[in-house]
C-alpha cells in the first residue's frame, strides 16, 4: 500500500533527522501521528512539551491532516482542530511534500504567533505567567494522560 509506505518513510526520516523543535514522533496506526514539540528558547513556552496530534484521513498525503494540540499551552485548544494555511480548512495550501518535520517546524512556529486568531487558537489575551505555568507542568501533564507514548 503506496500511503502506508509514505507513512513509514517520513516516521523514519523524522526518527534520524528530528527538527530542533521537536524530539519525538509515535503513531497509533496508518491514520494517528503524534509529535512532542518543544517549547521555545527565550518564551514563556521554554521548558514545555507539546503533543501535537496529526489525524491523517484516507486521502493523505493528498490531502492534509486534521490537527490538534494535546497539552494545555495557554495557546490552542486542547482537542479542537486548529486552522492553519495548510489545513483542512485551507486544503489548497496543503502539498504532499509537506512531510513530518515541515509539520512540526510549521505548527512550531504557528504556536509562537500569539496575534493570530485562527480557529483552535486560544485568544491572544492569555498572559505569559499562565502559558508559563503551562509549560513548566506538561511534562507531568503528559505523563499522566499519555503515559509512555513516545517510549
Amino acid at each position: 500500500m503506496q500511503r502506508e509506505k509514505i507513512l513509514q518513510k517520513q516516521l523514519l526520516h523524522f526518527s534520524k533527522q528530528p527538527p530542533e523543535c521537536a524530539n519525538a514522533i509515535h503513531y497509533d496506526n496508518i491514520n494517528s501521528v503524534y509529535i512532542r514539540l518543544l517549547g521555545s528558547k527565550n518564551t514563556p513556552f521554554e521548558g514545555g512539551e507539546y503533543i501535537l496530534k496529526l489525524e491523517l484521513n484516507k486521502d493523505w498525503p493528498f490531502y492534509p491532516p486534521n490537527f490538534s494540540m494535546l497539552t494545555p499551552s495557554g495557546r490552542f485548544e486542547i482537542g479542537k482542530d486548529i486552522c492553519t494555511s495548510f489545513s483542512k480548512y485551507h486544503p489548497q495550501g496543503w502539498s504532499p511534500a509537506l512531510n513530518f518535520n515541515v509539520i512540526a517546524i510549521s505548527m512550531h512556529s504557528f504556536m509562537n504567533d500569539r496575534d493570530s486568531d485562527h480557529v483552535g487558537a486560544v485568544k491572544p489575551q492569555c498572559h505569559d505567567g499562565l502559558i508559563k505555568t503551562f509549560a513548566d507542568q506538561s511534562k507531568e501533564f503528559n505523563k499522566k494522560h499519555f503515559g509512555t507514548l513516545f517510549q
